[in-house]
């Protein structure tokens, strides 16, 4: 519910924003809300899933998260094109959407039932269980470079289209940030049911090649090689990150998923988020092209660390 508020909140923010102060602001309240609601969504589909379906309650996590991307970053794009109001009409409709968000909460039920006679926690407990805590500790490396991946995807792509490709398509710039979390979703979906280790390889590879095109695209100048670069980058995610949520799921009980999740979203979302900012403060210094490079030969190594680690457990 807190997520929930502070969401539409900050869709207030973006709709009156006078200045870029008031959307930084924005961004921020957002974040709260954002890392809020994926940790409680994510341990909510562990906790009421079937007990023969928990790793598959689990990927749609992942699933969900990125599919709200691809949307989110296709319809913004669409209307960017073709809309004369494109801002109010995205936050307008986030505004419509968070507050019937907020209604269906109170038709579902609680999946932790408290003792009448424990006290509700102060502060969210962040926790990986020390039962899950290998796991978690030889994953953290792929972890930290798919979501620098989405981060180049989601982040700086759009940015590129027009900076650096010379492109100013708000259909392309829309689809820049739609095509990974489009395939993340449908490669998370389609894995569900598979082995999770295996997937796991294979997504920690599909990134790798995936960084690899992306930063080729800027040698060799061509917006295409972006997208497809991205897509096979997605593709990674969507394997890695669904393989780690269902192998850390079933290793830890109901009342420590909420923990585990806010371990792992506080991971995701500083290596999308720092890496990104500096990369960003690097630009001016390095140029487009080399500061990419930078980033994804980053990605790469966190990626192969991962790798290295996965094969290890695999030979155990």
């Amino acid at each position: 519910m807190s997520a929930l508020l502070l969401h539409l909140m900050s869709s207030v923010v973006f709709l009156v924003a006078p200045s870029v102060d008031w959307v930084i602001a924005g961004r921020v309240v957002q974040g709260f809300a954002t890392g809020i609601a994926t940790t409680a969504f994510t341990a909510a589909l562990a906790e009421v899933a079937p007990p023969n379906r928990k790793r598959v309650g689990v990927a749609l996590g992942s699933v969900c998260l990125t599919g709200g991307l691809a949307l989110g970053s296709l319809v913004t794009g669409l209307l960017i094109e073709y809309a004369a109001s494109p801002n109010t009409i995205v936050f307008t409709g986030l505004s419509v959407t968070t507050c019937l968000g907020v209604v269906a909460i109170f038709y579902l039920p609680e999946t932790i039932t408290r003792p009448p006679d424990a006290r509700p926690p102060l502060v969210a407990r962040i926790a990986v269980p020390d039962a899950a805590r290998a796991e978690f500790t030889a994953a953290a490396p792929v972890v930290v470079a798919i979501w620098m991946l989405s981060a180049l995807s989601g982040g700086l792509a759009p940015a590129l289209v027009h900076s650096f490709f010379h492109n100013s398509s708000g259909l392309l710039n829309g689809v820049s940030g739609f095509i990974a979390p489009a395939m993340s979703a449908t490669v998370g979906l389609a894995i569900a049911r598979r082995d999770p280790r295996r997937s796991m390889l294979a997504g920690i590879l599909l990134s790798i090649v995936g960084a690899g095109v992306i930063a080729g695209s800027l040698g060799a100048g061509w917006v295409a090689a972006m997208i497809v670069g991205q897509a096979v980058a997605g593709a990674g995610f969507g394997a890695s990150f669904t393989a780690f949520l269902r192998l850390t799921s079933p290793l830890v009980t109901p009342t420590q998923h909420a923990g585990i999740a806010a371990a792992t979203y506080v991971l995701s979302y500083t290596a999308f988020g720092i890496p990104l900012v500096a990369a960003g403060s690097l630009t001016g210094r390095l140029g487009t092209a080399p500061t990419v490079w930078s980033y994804a030969a980053m990605a790469v190594l966190f990626a192969l660390a991962g790798l290295q680690m996965q094969i290890r457990i695999l030979r155990a």
